[in-house]
């Protein structure tokens, strides 16, 4: 599948986003990535553990610690971490989608990849998009 369309119905048929490395601090992109998905219609979950709350959400410190009756609802991942931090959250989307099933998408930022944490999600059955902006997409598509 050409990857603009399969970005597109990934955004399209998604509800449910968790957001790691989103900051408190509105000039970053994570925040602003953040509240545009938020006023454009998605339950979006945060994770940083350096703080506890950003636009109006309680932050978590990992995915892993998302209440199970949310955890269980996450269909994107979406990464603002640097890159050698990749692996850590990959295996623990991937264990979230083992145990609920529900997780489908691993997304990395501009500038943010790994190509071996990649293969290991990919290899689970999770699709990867990497090196792109997830509001950037969203706004193409509408």
């Amino acid at each position: 599948m050409n990857e603009k369309i399969q970005i597109k119905e990934i955004l399209k048929n998604s509800s449910v986003i968790a957001i790691v490395g989103v900051s408190r601090d509105s000039t970053k992109d994570s925040n602003r990535v953040c509240e545009y998905l938020m006023k454009e219609g998605y339950q979006i979950l945060v994770v940083n553990p350096f703080i506890k709350e950003v636009l109006g959400k309680e932050c978590r410190p990992s995915i892993t610690d998302i209440p199970n009756k949310l955890k269980e609802k996450i269909e994107i991942v979406n990464i603002f971490r640097p890159s050698e931090d990749v692996p850590k959250i990959v295996d623990e989307a991937i264990s979230i989608k083992e145990k609920y099933g529900n997780l489908k998408v691993i997304w990395t930022q501009l500038g943010i990849s790994h190509r071996l944490a990649a293969k290991k999600a990919r290899e689970s059955g999770i699709i990867v998009i990497e090196d792109k902006c997830i509001r950037t997409e969203h706004q193409f598509m509408v």
